[in-house]
């Protein structure tokens, strides 16, 4: 029996690969473990996902996973990492005995990129969305930013250029190493690749512009090239 993953999706069955289900489906796919996906919506997410595990917060989130092998469910993407890490030991480790700097890098992803990542594609996501779950995103974001999706999403240009300043020491780090983990793909990788992949769902034109055509060379396209399989195969 395969894992199972619970990940977001949004109107006519269109899996959206939030950033944090990206990072648990590459984990699951590095290491070559089958899993079955099981989309849900916002709403049957604040339904369904509750029966499933208690989260302790309100509303209650994905990724989650359920593996037949262990008692229960796991939820949040680093957790599953780690877990997933100690339950297959004999597949390629993603944090290779050096979780700090993951866990660093995931911060300064979340504090430094996602801000921008959000302000350039936020809208095109909400369009995305069943009617019922549109309603609840806008009224959910629109009271954590304190505006409307328009009024936040509206100064574009400066939140590409910010981003591009962001993206720049990873940049130069790719040039060097082709993985942002180092010798080998790992966690790092995931933790980017799920922002980006959010971006390419959210408006491929604005994935092209401003991740793949931020720089005057091909370093961020020839390492998403390798590192895309990961974040959007479905394990089977």
């Amino acid at each position: 029996m395969s894992i199972q993953l619970y990940d977001l999706v949004g109107k006519d069955g269109i899996l959206l690969h939030s950033g944090n289900t990206a990072k648990a489906k590459a984990v699951l796919n590095l290491k070559k473990l089958k899993f079955n996906t099981i989309p849900l919506t916002f709403v049957e997410i604040h339904r369904e996902i509750p029966k499933i595990c208690d989260q302790g917060q309100w509303p209650p989130k994905v990724p989650v996973i359920v593996d037949p092998k262990h008692d229960g469910a796991i939820w949040d993407s680093w957790k599953i990492a780690e877990y997933l890490d100690e339950a297959y030991p004999d597949t390629p480790s993603v944090f290779n005995n050096n979780k700090p700097l993951h866990l660093f890098f995931e911060k300064y992803v979340i504090n430094h990129l996602y801000p921008h990542f959000t302000k350039l594609v936020m809208l095109d996501i909400y369009n995305l969305l069943d009617e019922p779950s549109a309603a609840y995103f806008r009224e959910s974001r629109e009271k954590y930013f304190g505006a409307t999706l328009e009024k936040f999403c509206e100064d574009k240009e400066s939140a590409r250029s910010q981003l591009k300043v962001t993206l720049s020491p990873i940049h130069d780090a790719l040039k060097f190493t082709g993985w942002i983990s180092g010798e080998n793909v790992g966690y790092s990788d995931f933790i980017l690749a799920g922002g980006f992949m959010l971006m390419k769902m959210g408006n491929p034109i604005e994935f092209e512009n401003s991740l793949l055509n931020a720089f005057e060379d091909d370093v961020f396209r020839s390492w998403w090239t390798k590192v895309e399989p990961y974040v959007s195969g479905n394990g089977n």
